[in-house]
């Protein structure tokens, strides 16, 4: 401001050039394919591909005026499914399965977190709570990705007329990443002379332990088997089975859920 009257901009070369430009675009490839092999009359092994990358800019009414600093979402995941079956005669038959999955998440405007197009952040300027930024860049980077590796097997036999048996066993194992993080100018840099300061800064990554930084790597394991006899008689069908299932989430719980906020504990303790 200048004796309270509102700039837009500081000079003509920083007021941008009027045009239209699309604030939630979206451009997608996606890709399927599918193989069967029939490797004998009793055995067969297929096999899936499925490809999936989309770049998007979510809308932000915010950067109305400033497009420009908006980031984009970048999504990517590939996932492969293979199964084999195998029949040992007219009453028992098996399948053997596998899949891995992984998907990845990114947000940024500038793929460098030290690309030198950073603005300071005392350029999100605003005239009133319901006002457009006037300047800024998305300082947000996040990296997101999640990995998942499955195998499982089955069985089935109709030993008798009257025993239908069937058993498997499923085990999953997953990596989950998470980083993201806001991007802060050096100390040296931190104030900025409106009217007359260079606007772009030199950025650091705040380390992981302050508010600014959130991050975090675990390796959930699921495990599955069953056993399930189906007896069949003249009037009665009885099934009957036993299941065992494991989970260990390998996550962290709060120290104290009274006191949950680590940066801002309200105990002396």
């Amino acid at each position: 401001t200048d004796s309270g009257r509102f700039i837009l901009y500081r000079d003509p070369s920083g007021k941008g050039d009027s045009s239209i430009v699309p604030m939630n675009s979206s451009e997608r490839v996606y890709a399927q394919g599918k193989l069967t092999w029939h490797i004998s009359p009793v055995m067969k092994l297929t096999a899936n591909y499925i490809f999936d990358h989309t770049k998007s800019q979510p809308y932000n009414r915010q950067y109305f005026y400033n497009p420009d600093g908006n980031g984009d979402d970048y999504n990517f995941s590939s996932t492969v499914i293979t199964q084999f079956s195998h029949s040992l005669g007219s009453s028992t038959f098996y399948t053997i399965g596998g899949s891995y999955y992984r998907k990845t998440f990114n947000h940024y405007l500038y793929k460098d977190p030290f690309d030198p197009r950073y603005v300071n952040p005392n350029l999100f300027i605003v005239n009133d709570p319901w006002s457009f930024n006037t300047g800024g860049t998305d300082m947000n980077h996040t990296n997101r990705w999640d990995e998942t590796v499955l195998g499982k097997f089955d069985i089935s036999s109709q030993v008798n007329e009257h025993n239908l048996i069937k058993g498997g066993a499923q085990f999953t194992h997953h990596k989950i990443f998470y980083d993201s993080y806001n991007l802060l100018p050096i100390p040296s840099e931190t104030n900025i002379i409106l009217a007359t300061g260079n606007p772009f800064v030199s950025t650091y990554i705040p380390d992981p332990s302050s508010p600014n930084h959130d991050q975090y790597y675990h390796r959930p394991v699921e495990f599955s088997a069953y056993l399930q006899d189906k007896l069949e008689f003249k009037d009665l069908i009885v099934n009957i089975g036993v299941r065992y299932d494991y989970f260990n989430p390998d996550g962290v719980t709060l120290a104290d859920p009274s006191d949950p906020n680590i940066y801002n504990p309200i105990k002396p303790s």
